[in-house]
């Protein structure tokens, strides 16, 4: 559907890249983790080359980074959340929908489309009701 489309676009949006993800994660880990003398953490700090000021320095931002890991698996879930609600909303929508074209003749229909379209302030009120200015 369209919709999904758009909160792809919104998950996307969220997602770090690959290395702000891996950092996240390797500034995630428990005290033992940065410990290991021959663990991930050391090795791949010599390999890029950090002084033990700039180690320090970034296990320092460990609260903030758990912090931020946690806000972004709950906005996941929100927007997996508003995906199923969009897609349950848009269901009923489109059973109203075809309810309403089947108790309608095609000439009917064509009838109705003309006039709310051809009738301003019928276009001015639906607009104020299904896009509030909040």
């Amino acid at each position: 559907a369209r919709i999904d489309f758009y909160l792809d676009r919104v998950h996307d949006s969220l997602m770090p890249g690959n290395q702000v993800k891996f950092a996240i994660w390797g500034l995630d880990q428990h005290d033992e983790f940065y410990a290991k003398p021959d663990g991930l953490w050391i090795t791949l700090m010599r390999q890029v080359g950090l002084s033990d000021a700039q180690i320090n320095a970034l296990k320092a931002k460990r609260t903030a980074i758990h912090a931020e890991r946690v806000n972004l698996q709950q906005y996941q879930q929100l927007l997996k959340l508003v995906r199923q609600r969009m897609a349950s909303h848009l269901t009923s929508l489109y059973a109203i929908i075809d309810s309403i074209n089947t108790a309608l003749s095609p000439l009917q229909l064509a009838k109705l489309s003309l006039w709310v379209e051809n009738n301003n302030w019928c276009l001015s009120l639906l607009n104020s009701l299904f896009n509030p200015k909040d």
